[in-house]
C-alpha cells in the first residue's frame, strides 16, 4: 500500500507518534487488542497469534511499528496483484484499487485462508509469461 492508502486512524496515530508513547511490550502483552486488530476469530488462530506475540522480542515489535508507520512509500507497481482480507482493519481493501478479497478474513487471512491464498498466488504467476 502507499503510504495514502492507509486507513486514517494510523495516519493519524503516525501522525502524532503515539506508538512512541507507548511501552513496547503493550502491543505483545494484550491478547485482546491483538486479536480484535488482526481480526482473528477462530480459536486456534488465536492461540497461535498470542505464541507469536508472547515469542517476539519486544524492541523488534516496537521498530517494526515504527518502521511501518513511517513508511512513506507512494510507488504502486503495476502488475501488483493485491489480496485483502475483506474484514481487514490494519490494511483494508483500498478503494477502487483492484483487489482479490478473502471473504471472512482479517488481517491474517494468509493463515486463516492459507490454501486459497497459495492457489491465487500460483494464478498469478503462471499468468506472468
Amino acid at each position: 500500500a502507499a503510504h495514502r492508502e492507509l486507513p486514517l486512524w494510523i495516519r493519524l496515530f503516525a501522525k502524532l507518534t503515539l506508538h512512541r508513547w507507548l511501552p513496547s511490550f503493550f502491543f505483545q502483552s494484550n491478547p485482546y487488542l491483538l486479536t480484535w486488530i488482526f481480526g482473528v476469530k477462530d480459536p486456534e488462530h488465536k492461540r497461535l497469534i498470542h505464541a507469536i506475540a508472547k515469542k517476539s522480542e519486544s524492541t523488534f515489535t516496537h521498530l517494526s511499528i515504527d518502521k511501518i508507520l513511517s513508511w512513506r512509500n507512494e510507488t504502486i507497481p503495476g502488475n501488483l496483484t493485491r489480496i485483502h482480507g475483506a474484514k481487514d482493519f490494519l490494511l483494508p481493501p483500498v478503494k477502487g484499487a483492484q483487489a482479490k478479497i478473502m471473504e471472512d478474513s482479517g488481517h491474517f487471512a494468509v493463515v486463516e485462508q492459507a490454501s486459497k491464498i497459495s492457489n491465487m498466488i500460483n494464478v498469478v504467476l503462471r499468468n506472468l509469461n
